[in-house]
């Protein structure tokens, strides 16, 4: 006697190939040079000092040329702040000036190891690697509403009543 519905996914996840991308066990996972784990706004984050080095080895990479590799990831800093970000041989180079959130594109080939180096202290979270997105069409990977939203309220209502 119930009526009801399910949802796969409310919000647009991406599939991470990083271990410990929150830092949550400190640097398990990650090989570290001037790198501390603190508490920063709320949540656990790895603070990249200047001339440090934060790597990780993973595996991953369509290779095929079908999927697009992305380097998602929060930084902060108290100044402006240049971050690289070096996917296996490919390096994007980013400014951080106070809080943001960046998506590197890297294109389609393999990888096998990501790596973050700066030139002052940058505090870095949420490190996401990924070439796969499970679209819900509801809310995107930044929260924000997409095509179906509506229409699952419209449901709701329905049931409702």
């Amino acid at each position: 006697y119930t009526n009801g519905y399910a949802v796969w996914s409310y919000r647009n996840y991406a599939h991470n190939d990083v271990y410990n991308s929150q830092f949550a066990l400190g640097n398990r996972g990650w090989d570290v040079r001037r790198v501390r784990f603190v508490e920063h706004n709320g949540s656990r984050q790895a603070l990249l000092e200047g001339g440090g080095r934060l790597s990780q080895a993973v595996k991953g990479g369509s290779g095929d040329g079908r999927f697009r590799n992305h380097v998602r990831f929060t930084a902060d800093s108290d100044s402006p702040v240049t971050l690289s970000v070096k996917l296996d041989s490919q390096v994007k180079d980013v400014v951080v000036d106070g809080q943001g959130r960046f998506d590197l594109d890297f294109g389609c080939s393999e990888y096998r190891q990501l790596c973050f180096m700066s030139d002052e202290d940058v505090y870095l979270d949420n490190i996401c690697l990924y070439n796969f997105v499970q679209d819900g069409q509801l809310y995107d990977l930044d929260g924000n509403e997409l095509s179906c939203l509506e229409g699952g309220r419209e449901l709701n209502r329905m049931l409702k009543d």
